[in-house]
Formats: C-alpha cells, sequence, structure tokens
C-alpha cells in the first residue's frame, strides 16, 4: 500500500488540533505557520514561522529572539543563506509531502533550538547533522 501525500488543509488542520494557538495562513497549495515555541524549561520563548508549498519546499524561519548567525568570528551551523534553519538533509527525504508538519518540522524546531541554546554557550555544534552548502 502506497502512502499518499497529505493535502495542505489537512496539513492546516493537524497544527491546530496540536497547537491550537497557531496563526495559519492557507492558499492552494501554500501554508504559512507562525507559533511559539520553548525547547526547554529554561529556555526563552523563540516565535517560528513555516512556510511550506506543497511537494516543493519548506522553509522555518525563528523571527523572535533573532538568531545569531555567528559567535566569536564562527559561523552557525545548520542554518541556510536566507536565515533559514537547517532541520533535516534534504537529499535523504526525511521530510516530505507524505509527513505531517505538526509531527516532523516542529519537533525538529525544538530540538535544533536546544542545540542552538548548547552552542550558544560552548561554541560547539552538539547536534550533529550534515548540512548542505
Amino acid at each position: 500500500m502506497e502512502i499518499r501525500d497529505i493535502p495542505i488543509h489537512i496539513q492546516r488542520a493537524a497544527i491546530k488540533a496540536k497547537i491550537p494557538e497557531s496563526d495559519i495562513y492557507l492558499d492552494k497549495n501554500y501554508l504559512r505557520a507562525r507559533g511559539k515555541i520553548k525547547p526547554s524549561a529554561r529556555s526563552c520563548w523563540y516565535s517560528y514561522e513555516i512556510k511550506y508549498r506543497f511537494k516543493e519546499n519548506i522553509k522555518i524561519f525563528i523571527h523572535d529572539p533573532l538568531i545569531k548567525t555567528e559567535l566569536n568570528g564562527k559561523k552557525a551551523e545548520h542554518l541556510y543563506k536566507d536565515g533559514s534553519l537547517c532541520l533535516f538533509f534534504p537529499k535523504a527525504k526525511e521530510f516530505n509531502s507524505k509527513k505531517l508538519i505538526v509531527d516532523y518540522i516542529i519537533p525538529w524546531i525544538s530540538l535544533w533550538l536546544f542545540f542552538y541554546e548548547i552552542w550558544l554557550v560552548t561554541g560547539e555544534w552538539k547536534g550533529g547533522g550534515i548540512h548542505p552548502n
């Protein structure tokens, strides 16, 4: 049995069901979701924005507080040039239109921020991963 693509309106419904306070804009094949996330009890709240074009791409941005792109002269890892987060290796197909954003992307945002906060203290990225150029 083949796993089918999850329609964008179902993505919206799934996010709203688990995170009712999220702000979601939906238009044909495009979804924009905004919300807040706190990766640990000692963390601050981060405002995130997800931009998803069905079957094409997904971009994740942190708007508040702004992400530092370098620390002590060393560039932050797992950030794209446009400032979006690198949460997964695209060629490995860890996320695609057959998976729910709320079950994959949003937890990965929290995990990325957790390792980002460690990086701010230690200067080392402990989250592993491969970053495509």
